[in-house]
Order: C-alpha cells, then structure tokens, then sequence
C-alpha cells in the first residue's frame, strides 16, 4: 500500500474524513493506492468506500455507535487501528498516533467552549484527548491546517502548521453542483450541533415562507421547519439545494463550513451568521460569494444577497475541487512513487 489514511469513526456520514476520501479518489485515480483505516466503519459506508476504488480497514459496524461507544472510542485514543506501513496522513482526532503528515481539523475543547450544552460539559475529556492529540502532531514530520483558525489553534499551543489548505469536495460533486441553475422555492438552514437556532428563528419571523433544515440534526419540534431525510454526499446538488432559494447557515463555531462552499457552486445566495475568525468569515474576507454577518448585524441580511455569477462559482471551484487540491497536499508531504 501507499497511502493510509487514518480518520474517526466512519458512519452514514463522512463528516470529518470527507478531505480524507476527496483526496483518496484522486489519489487512486494517480495510480496510488489508498486504505481508509478507522475504528468502526458502518456497512454502508464502507461499501460506498470500496466502491469508490478506496479499500478500507475497520471493524465494521451495522449501524451508527451510540454516544457511549463513541465516547469509548475517543478516550481509547484509536488504539485499536492498525497500521501495516505506508505514508500515514492522519485526519482523526480519535486516532492519535504520530504520522507522517497531519491534517487538523479544529481542537475538541474549543469547540465545546463555543457550542456549549452537553460539549461543554464533557470539555475535560476532550482537553486531555487534545492533549495527546497535540503531541502525536508534534511527534509528526508535517502538520497542515484546515483553515486560518485551525492554524491559529496550533499556534496558540506553540505548532506552526507547514501549510493551510482548504478542505476539498469530491470532482463528481463540484462537477453536479456547477450544473444545478433552477431557481429554488424555499430557504434552506443547516442543523448540526454548531446551528444557532435563535438565529434562524429570526430570520423565519422577517422572512416567512417555506423552511426547510438538512443536516444529521433535527431542528427543534415546533418551528415548522420540514426536515431533508439525509442523502449521500453525491445526491447533495438534486436532493438539497436545487431547490434553495437562499441558503442560511448560522454558527458558534466552525473551523472551516462546507455549507457555504457548497451554496456558491450551486449558484445560490447564502448568508453566515456567526463569530468573527472563523470558518464562514474567512470566506467572505477571501471573496467568496456569501454574505457574513456578525448576530448584532442581522437586519443587513433582510436585502438579501445576490446569486453568485458564473466567475464566481468557477473561482470556488479551483479552490477545493479535490482534483486540484491534491496536487497541494502532495507538495507538502512525502510521497511514495504509484503502484
């Protein structure tokens, strides 16, 4: 083998080893080989792996892990994964083990200060697992930041990160969501455990009409808000914002935000309510077509953005088509010659 790619728990969503298998694609189409190497892997998930041209190492599981066991999983420190050579580029958290290249995704104790609720409550487990994750990092030959606040994490606990390189999306779905140009009906808000639901319900109030929420999180009962079943990353474009006509993600905290990439490629209007230094505010001050706003600035959202034009839509594109980007992680880590 060639590449090991070292990532969480992989379920019904990729979440956090999206970069790792947006990169592998390409990978083995350059003639590499590549093996996902996880805790778990649920039955699903691991057959879209393998039928992607991935192989993949895991005890697989038929269904998601209940929070204990992720839990478990997390404290184990992914010792249970092993590792039979290759260049190592870890993405986990949960497997912590020094590697040939790091690529880091935002520290679990952050997170929890800024989400709050249930997190922060467990915010001493996850500064010892941060612990030991910043010295598996240190013990690594390069560390690579998912975006400017990541970088800024790793430096505030004396990690200069060798490069920052911006999450990619698979070819396929950057090609699917280029083609999506219909004009959508309803608003669109994301739900996972960083949505600001005070937010969204102002926005509801000034703009009535048709909500609906998409995401591994219900949003609270009695909003209105009709739910997306969740779909494969690749039914994204069709099932989930072909028919947005604004799409609206609001945050306490977000390293990085695929939602607001993934908007400008489907060509629609997006705003991001949340912390400046984060995720969705490095976009807009690198010129993405989303509209960022701090909370106390809300009634600015109520002209609301134009669509992204064509240029702008390609302009994203170049920057996490994982066609492109690939080439970007190669230049920072060692790499062994294709099969």
């Amino acid at each position: 083998m060639d590449f090991v790619f070292l990532t969480d728990p992989i379920y019904t969503a990729l979440a956090s080893a999206r970069p790792a298998v947006a990169w592998g694609v390409e990978l083995v189409k350059m003639g590499y080989r590549v093996v996902v190497a996880a805790p778990a892997i649920g039955e699903k998930a691991y057959r879209y792996l393998t039928g992607l041209g991935l192989q993949a190492k895991a005890r697989i599981v038929d269904s998601d892990y209940s929070v204990v066991q992720q839990l478990l999983s997390l404290i184990e420190g992914g010792r249970e994964v092993e590792v039979d050579g290759g260049v190592l580029v870890n993405f986990s958290n949960t497997v912590r083990m020094p590697s040939t290249a790091y690529y880091f995704q935002g520290f679990l104790a952050d997170m929890a200060r800024d989400v709050g609720g249930l997190a922060r409550l467990l915010t001493p487990l996850f500064k010892l697992v941060d612990e030991s994750w910043l010295k598996a990092m240190k013990a690594s030959r390069v560390v690579i930041a998912n975006s400017g606040l990541s970088a800024r994490q790793l430096e505030e606990r004396g990690l200069k990160p060798s490069a920052v390189i911006y999450p990619p999306l698979q070819s396929s779905l950057v090609k699917s969501l280029l083609e999506v140009g219909e004009e959508g009906s309803y608003y669109l808000v994301y739900s996972g455990k960083e949505t600001d639901w005070r937010v969204v319900k102002w926005f509801m109030r000034n703009l009535p009409g048709d909500w609906r929420a998409f995401g591994k999180f219900n949003p609270p009962k009695g909003l209105g808000i009709e739910k997306i079943p969740i779909v494969p990353e690749e039914d994204l474009p069709k099932a989930v914002y072909a028919g947005a006509r604004l799409v609206l993600f609001t945050y306490r905290h977000e390293p990085f935000g695929y939602v607001t990439v993934e908007a400008a490629l489907a060509g629609k209007p997006s705003i991001a309510v949340g912390p400046s230094g984060q995720g969705p505010w490095e976009q807009w001050r690198m010129g993405y077509p989303v509209l960022w706003l701090p909370e106390p600035a809300l009634k600015l959202a109520l002209k609301l953005p134009r669509p992204p034009t064509w240029e702008e839509r390609l302009r994203v594109a170049s920057m996490h088509d994982a066609s492109s980007t690939v080439k970007l992680l190669l230049a920072h880590i060692p790499t062994p010659h294709p099969a």
